[in-house]
């Protein structure tokens, strides 16, 4: 009996100098602290007995607030990477680009999409381009209908046809179609 006193004594120490230690780096925390030790002290935390987390309420508040200033910095790197992308559209960027700026500019929440500053320019871009960015999509469409079409008694013909609408793709509309084999 007194042996097992012992072990859960020494269990119960070990746990408290685990958790003191812990308190101290949550606290320690700053606006200079990298993902890597918030991301740590936040797995620390996860694996703390919960008899031990009531004790964190001050700790918790401002590991918190760490994590939240991490998205934030890194929401807003996103906002002014996708705020110089913008910047270099034009209406003779490739068609590519400009669909790949406005998907990123799509993705973004929008709360993050009202700090773009200068989204109206790429708008009134892909205003003027969205008829082309339609025929741009309906020719992966009509490739991917086509293909799926093909069977074992399409003719020659119909699958020349199929390879020559694939063929005048461009890369980036080729790497979009599915079932390529199937030609």
């Amino acid at each position: 009996k007194a042996s097992e006193n012992y072990q859960l004594f020494t269990r119960l120490n070990g746990l408290v100098q685990d958790a003191k230690a812990l308190q101290r780096d949550m606290a320690a925390l700053t606006n200079t602290a990298t993902a890597t030790e918030v991301t740590d002290i936040r797995a620390k935390y996860n694996e703390l007995d919960l008899l031990l987390t009531k004790f964190f309420t001050a700790e918790l508040v401002n590991l918190t607030a760490q994590e939240q200033r991490l998205v934030s910095e890194m929401n807003q790197a996103t906002v002014d990477k996708l705020i110089a992308d913008i910047g270099l559209l034009t209406e003779q960027s490739p068609l590519v680009d400009i669909i790949t700026v406005k998907d990123r500019y799509n993705a973004l929440t929008a709360a993050l999409q009202t700090t773009v500053t200068n989204s109206a320019h790429l708008l009134a871009i892909w205003t003027k381009v969205e008829a082309e960015a339609k025929a741009y999509q309906k020719a992966i469409t009509d490739v991917n209908e086509a293909i799926a079409a093909l069977s074992e008694t399409s003719t020659r013909e119909e699958i020349e046809a199929v390879e020559a609408a694939y063929g005048a793709l461009n890369e980036d509309q080729k790497s979009k179609v599915i079932n390529y084999e199937k030609i």
